[in-house]
């Protein structure tokens, strides 16, 4: 039982840091699309403009020359953070992976 517990408890280690990382790297690239926004608009012809607002719009109508728009909640959590100076104001992930695993 004790054998079994211990390697159970150390696939879950790994599933949980593999997940973890699989987060990271999500943010990060996400992070990096919102960085380039400006310029993929800008490089982007008519068909992926439209794919782009597809994306990122939610209920989306047309009134006469404007378009009015909600966006879409992750979007709209970007647009939060970029008016905050310190989004992240207490420590970054990686700190607080590191003092869960010396709690536990």
């Amino acid at each position: 039982m004790r054998s079994e517990r211990k390697r159970f408890s150390h696939q879950l280690e790994e599933a949980q840091v593999q997940i973890t990382d699989a987060g990271i790297e999500t943010a990060k690239t996400t992070i990096e699309l919102a960085k380039s926004a400006k310029t993929l608009w800008n490089d982007a012809t008519v068909e992926e403009r439209m794919q782009i607002l597809k994306r990122v719009l939610s209920n989306p109508v047309l009134d006469g020359p404007t378009l009015r728009y909600d966006l879409k909640n992750s979007v709209a959590a970007l647009a939060a953070m970029a008016t905050q100076s310190e989004w992240r104001p207490l420590r970054d992930s990686n700190s607080c992976l590191l003092r869960e695993r010396e709690l536990s």
